[in-house]
């Protein structure tokens, strides 16, 4: 069987990752037939890129992370590294990631400073943000949009209102629906009035037609009991929900304006 040089080896996973065969280059880089050290820079950096197109970011952190300063791709290693930790919510790694690269350019460290911002907003430290901010320059052609529009994501962050679950449920306990109102679901407050009404227009017209034993009365009350014990819980849950949509809507920004400017200064 031929034997190939580790230059072989890296040159083929190399080919595997250029052709976005990422399943294929880390089974190659598994194989028993790889010889090469496993510390080797290029070996590294192709298993982490290959796991970040893999979305593994656990992986593709450590991997990255583990690239030598004396490399050439070290500074993407670094940077994607904590960009692969921005995203499973290891903030502190993140930024340990960032703040402990080595031999930054000028331009890197403002690309530095804009990845540290967003990571203080993903973890909602405006006052970490702040002091970031302080060193935007908005010159960059590669980073001044996304700076920009951090800037904006902390305003929006610091100006949310949160909604309190108790008055929504103490709202739809008074007027049903008026507490998804509340929560900023108007269309299922409204649609969440007109089926109490109905049923409860419907248990009052039974009750006052066949008195509170029949059958009709019995059941059309219960089944309002229901709806509107069912639509205070809805409430109370609308409220959160309000919550985590604002949060996932911020986070998934963030990390949209973190990533492009890697793509953009890395291509």
């Amino acid at each position: 069987m031929a034997q190939f040089s580790a230059q072989d080896n890296i040159a083929f996973g190399n080919y595997l990752i250029r052709n976005e065969l990422y399943n294929d280059a880390i089974v190659f880089l598994n194989s028993k037939e790889y010889k090469h050290n496993t510390q080797d820079p290029n070996y590294l950096f192709i298993k982490g890129w290959a796991f970040y197109n893999l979305k593994q970011l656990d992986s593709s952190a450590t991997f990255l992370a583990k690239v030598p300063s004396t490399a050439e791709f070290y500074h993407k290693a670094r940077f994607f590294s904590a960009l692969s930790y921005a995203h499973i919510g290891n903030y502190s790694n993140a930024n340990e990631t960032i703040n402990q690269t080595d031999s930054l350019t000028e331009e890197l460290q403002e690309l530095a400073n804009l990845e540290l911002a967003g990571v203080a907003l993903l973890a909602r430290d405006l006052d970490s943000f702040k002091q970031l901010e302080a060193s935007f320059t908005y010159q960059n052609y590669n980073l001044a949009e996304h700076q920009e529009t951090l800037s904006q994501l902390s305003k929006d962050i610091a100006n949310f209102k949160p909604k309190s679950p108790l008055l929504a449920g103490t709202l739809s306990a008074i007027v049903p629906g008026l507490g998804k109102i509340y929560a900023g679901k108007v269309g299922e407050g409204i649609s969440a009035l007109l089926t109490s009404s109905i049923i409860g227009a419907i248990a009052i017209e039974n009750y006052n037609r066949s008195g509170i034993k029949s059958a009709g009365t019995i059941a059309t009350g219960t089944l309002f009991a229901a709806v509107y014990a069912a639509n205070i819980y809805g409430s109370v849950y609308s409220v959160k929900a309000y919550r985590d949509d604002f949060d996932k809507t911020i986070n998934y920004r963030v990390l949209f304006h973190i990533h492009i400017p890697l793509r953009n200064v890395f291509n």
